[in-house]
């Protein structure tokens, strides 16, 4: 005789096999639903970035930031005072820290190196106690893969994109495919700044993010839309790919300082890249001569 209150052991295999088919439901919700909230932090991130950018271009009467400089500019050093109060380069050292963008924008962003390594596991950033070596060193660390890369190709200028010439190159190149003001660009709401970026190329398959934003198309095509919602590289180099983390929609900062979720489709533009360009396959090394 069965005692009372007792589960037979088929019951229990149907408590079990409701609860599992419950969890198998549950699981893609949350799933969802934390990609969801990772993608909204983002757009928050890049809201603090954008607000960065704008008081940078209010301190220095609407000049862009660069977005890869030799290590020097018209003759000078390229320079910065972190908020820790360490000025780098610093005697003897490297300018490469200072020649990417984040640490020249960590004066500009509060919790610049939170905003820019959300993505990943957090680093160790500089403080007031380290010696200039010391912020030296994290700094570069920090500077390589944050979470956006910056469209310095177009604005502010790229080494490597012919973005400053002269003998040093060293001047910037201006009247050409860059814009170094934010008045030569004539519609701002619509003109990438920042954008999530991966690194990808070359065989390599890192989501750690890189200091550059790679347009579709610069001094021939980089990538395409795959017409999947994803992206097809058509070069050997190493590139930031504004790819997004947490959505097929890239977290994109324009210009006006505005946040929105772009495509790869709508991202495969180059009017939303480059102030000059007259055609979604625009590309500047046209204008050279290439």
């Amino acid at each position: 005789m069965r005692r009372a209150g007792a589960f037979t052991l088929i019951e229990l295999l149907v408590v079990v096999a409701i609860i599992a088919v419950l969890v198998s439901l549950l699981l893609p919700a949350l799933s969802k639903a934390r990609k969801v909230a990772r993608y909204t932090v983002t757009m928050s991130d890049m809201r603090q970035m954008m607000v960065g950018h704008s008081y940078y271009r209010q301190a220095y009467r609407d000049y862009l930031m660069w977005g890869y400089p030799n290590a020097r500019v018209n003759g000078r050093p390229v320079e910065v005072t972190l908020p820790t109060g360490q000025r780098l380069p610093g005697a003897a050292h490297s300018a490469l820290p200072v020649m990417r963008y984040p640490v020249r924008m960590a004066p500009w962003a509060g919790d610049t190196w939170e905003i820019l390594y959300s993505h990943t596991e957090p680093r160790q950033p500089p403080s007031p106690q380290d010696t200039v070596l010391e912020a030296w060193t994290k700094a570069y660390e920090l500077s390589v893969n944050p979470s956006f890369g910056i469209n310095g190709i177009f604005l502010g200028g790229h080494k490597d994109f012919d973005g400053f010439v002269g003998p040093d190159d060293d001047r910037p190149n201006m009247n050409k495919h860059v814009a170094f003001y934010g008045s030569r660009v004539r519609h701002p709401s619509r003109m990438i700044v920042f954008g999530e970026s991966q690194m990808r190329g070359g065989g390599a398959d890192d989501e750690s993010g890189f200091h550059t934003l790679t347009p579709p198309v610069a001094d021939g095509r980089k990538w395409e839309a795959d017409g999947q919602g994803g992206f097809n590289i058509t070069t050997s180099k190493l590139i930031g790919l504004p790819e997004g983390r947490w959505d097929q929609r890239t977290v994109i900062g324009w210009l006006d300082t505005h946040v929105e979720g772009q495509t790869a489709r709508e991202l495969d533009n180059m009017m939303l890249w480059a102030p000059t360009a007259d055609a979604v396959d625009y590309d500047y090394a046209e204008d050279f001569g290439y």
